[in-house]
C-alpha cells in the first residue's frame, strides 16, 4: 500500500516547493530526496529543499563540474544530512574485485610496498574515477596528492566512464578492466578472472544505497578525498 503524489513546477516557482512538501511529509518516517539534475544540486534554490531532508542522494555520472558537485555534496554531509552518490554505488563490484585479490594473506604485504595505482578513464575525469582513485588512497594510506596515483585518461567512454585500474608492486601487477561484452576482468600477474558486471538500474542502484541504515564511513572518507584530488585535476 503507498501513496505517490507528484509536484510539477517551473524552475520560477521552486521556492514554492518546500512549503508544500513540509505539509504533507508524515512525523517520524524519514525523508530522503533524490535529485537526478546535477545544475539544480549545485543551486542555491535547492537548499531549502534538501533542509527538510535526512538524505540526498545524487547521480554525478554525467556531471560536467564535479569539483562543484564534491563541494555541494560534502556541504550537505557537513549539514548532518546522509549523502550518496549513486557514481559512487556502481564502483562496488570494481571494489570488490581488487579487496578480493589482498583478501589473500601471500598477496597482502604488497600493500605496504606499492609503487603506483593508475586509474584509467574516459576524457573529463568522470565521478567514478575521481571515486576509485579517492579510494584507493584511502586504503593505501596514501595523500590525495602522492604522486603514485595516476588518473589517466585511456580512450573512449564506456560503462560508467571508468576503464580500467591497475596496482604495481614488486612482484605483483594487478588489472581491473572492463569489456565490451558486460564483464569486469581481473588480472593478477597475467592470471585472468573473468566477472559479470550487469548494469543496474537506478532502482536497483537506489535500493542498494537505501538498504544502508545511517552514515557509510568508507563513501563518506572517499567523497572527502575525491573532493581534494577534483581540486588538484583542475589546478
Amino acid at each position: 500500500c503507498s501513496e505517490q503524489i507528484e509536484i510539477t513546477v517551473s524552475q520560477g516557482s521552486l521556492a514554492d516547493v518546500p512549503s508544500i512538501v513540509r505539509a504533507i511529509t508524515v512525523p517520524d518516517l524519514p525523508v530522503v530526496v533524490w535529485c537526478r539534475c546535477q545544475s539544480l544540486f549545485r543551486s542555491d534554490r535547492f537548499r531549502e529543499l534538501s533542509m527538510l531532508a535526512g538524505r540526498i542522494i545524487i547521480d554525478s555520472l554525467r556531471s560536467g563540474a564535479m569539483r562543484d558537485t564534491l563541494a555541494r555534496l560534502s556541504e550537505e554531509l557537513r549539514s548532518g544530512r546522509i549523502v550518496s552518490d549513486l557514481a559512487w554505488t556502481r564502483l562496488t563490484s570494481w571494489r570488490e574485485c581488487i579487496a578480493q585479490v589482498f583478501e589473500d594473506p601471500t598477496i597482502r604485504p604488497a600493500l605496504r610496498e606499492m609503487q603506483s595505482a593508475r586509474v584509467g578513464h574516459a576524457a573529463g575525469t568522470p565521478a567514478a574515477a575521481l571515486y576509485m582513485a579517492a579510494w584507493l588512497s584511502v586504503c593505501l594510506g596514501w595523500s590525495p596528492d602522492d604522486p603514485r596515483l595516476v588518473l589517466q585518461p585511456a580512450g573512449e567512454d564506456q560503462d560508467n566512464g571508468l576503464q580500467g585500474v591497475t596496482l604495481a608492486a614488486p612482484g605483483l601487477e594487478v588489472l581491473v578492466q572492463w569489456t565490451d561484452g558486460g564483464a569486469l576482468v581481473l588480472s593478477v600477474n597475467g592470471r585472468e578472472h573473468r566477472r559479470v558486471h550487469p548494469e543496474l538500474s537506478d532502482t536497483a542502484l537506489l535500493g542498494e544505497e537505501l538498504s544502508i541504515y545511517g552514515h557509510d564511513s568508507v563513501f563518506e572518507q572517499a567523497l572527502a578525498t575525491a573532493s581534494l584530488i577534483a581540486q588538484r585535476a583542475e589546478d
